[in-house]
């Protein structure tokens, strides 16, 4: 059975969605450990205090984090699943929106991956055979917006 990188993304950018997905996976299973273990401290501590330390979680971390660990005590296998579909998603729209501009990729190798606030992004340069293109990942939010998102802007450089 062919998996949905081996049928919709090129061999280079399958491997770098490869490598991406890994430190997904990675980076969410370390954070989703860290709040059970701090869930499981501050509920030890203050057995009583249920609704105030998860106020406190979602303060800290995000509603969505926390409900799907403490609330809705997902094992790890539904993180690994979800952050398997985000890395696809993530990769397959990229090269949708790059291919759109500069045809087919020919060469990833500027292309990176940054952490930071709980989000892995891409930042780099796609080059295309009819063209480049620089991959820039941006805080995205204001008048409108329910709440701050990274949002990965695709520019053409000429």
């Amino acid at each position: 059975m062919k998996t949905q990188t081996q049928i919709q993304l090129p061999k280079e950018l399958a491997e770098f969605e490869a490598i991406y997905r890994e430190l997904l996976i990675k980076e969410t299973l370390e954070l989703v450990s860290d709040i059970r273990e701090e869930y499981n401290t501050l509920k030890q501590e203050n057995p009583s205090k249920t609704m105030e330390i998860s106020g406190y979680l979602i303060d800290k971390y995000n509603k969505s984090i926390i409900n799907e660990v403490i609330r809705f005590r997902s094992n790890n296998q539904y993180f690994i699943d979800k952050c398997t579909k985000q890395s696809l998603t993530l990769f397959t729209n990229l090269l949708n929106k790059v291919s759109s501009k500069v045809g087919n990729i020919t060469d990833l190798s500027d292309l990176t991956t940054t952490t930071g606030n709980n989000e892995i992004v891409l930042n780099g340069v796609v080059t295309g055979q009819n063209g480049i293109v620089k991959v820039q990942s941006i805080l995205a939010g204001g008048h409108g917006v329910q709440r701050l998102h990274i949002r990965t802007l695709i520019k053409e450089i000429k």
